[in-house]
C-alpha cells in the first residue's frame, strides 16, 4: 500500500501542476489525455494494476 501511495501521490501532483491554470474543457481534455498518455507509455498504470 505504501508504494501505490507513493506513486499515485506524485502523479496526482504533477496532474494538479500540468492542470493548473486550465478553465476550459477541451485544453483540460487535452491534457488529461497527455498525462493518461505518458502514464501508459512509462508504465505506471501497468504497475499500478499489479499492485
Amino acid at each position: 500500500m505504501a508504494a501505490l501511495e507513493r506513486t499515485s501521490g506524485a502523479r496526482i501532483d504533477r496532474f494538479r501542476a500540468e492542470r493548473a491554470g486550465l478553465d476550459r474543457a477541451v485544453p483540460t481534455i487535452a491534457c488529461l489525455r497527455e498525462l493518461y498518455d505518458e502514464d501508459t507509455a512509462t508504465g505506471h498504470i501497468a504497475a499500478v494494476q499489479e499492485l
